[in-house]
């Protein structure tokens, strides 16, 4: 899956919702629809933070990625069904943070009826301008509560790591 948008050599945007989860940044990909931005509503409620809905920055800084909220988007979620809210105002500002280096890529994926229960989270690395990034793999299930799925599904990650 290619959802970098090379802008440069030291900087990129990626498609997601960059978060705050635990103190790590993480970014949550995938298609339109799959649900993103209503993981991250359900992840704010629960009092993570987020930095940028649809085009995270991201800046190479020696060996790790920081990435910010593009001034247009700052503080800002799209919802289906809601619009356009500003997190800030509706939540406070503690809910909002302005940067945190990527430490986590999350890709929700939609399986069909045939692969719901084949389908196993896998944790590899991919490399995002040239950094080594753990990505996760993780099927979303109309049945399941996303949010508490990808806390877990940090959690889990770093405590392997």
């Amino acid at each position: 899956m290619n959802f970098t948008n090379d802008l440069s050599e030291n900087k990129t945007t990626l498609h997601g919702v960059f978060m705050v989860i635990f103190n790590y940044g993480v970014l949550l990909t995938g298609k339109s629809g799959v649900g993103k931005s209503e993981c991250a509503l359900a992840l704010i409620d629960r009092n993570h933070q987020l930095i940028c809905d649809d085009a995270p920055l991201f800046i190479r800084q020696e060996d790790r990625l920081m990435g910010y909220a593009a001034s247009m988007l700052r503080h800002h979620l799209e919802v289906r069904g809601l619009g356009v809210i500003a997190v800030n105002e509706l939540f406070g500002n503690q809910a909002v943070r302005e940067q945190a280096p990527l430490s986590l890529v999350i890709e929700l994926i939609s399986p069909t009826p045939e692969d719901e229960r084949s389908i196993e989270t896998k944790l590899t690395n991919k490399y995002i301008m040239g950094i080594p990034i753990p990505h996760l793999t993780v099927s979303v299930m109309l049945k399941h509560h996303l949010a508490i799925l990808i806390e877990t599904a940090v959690k889990s990650v770093f405590t392997k790591l």
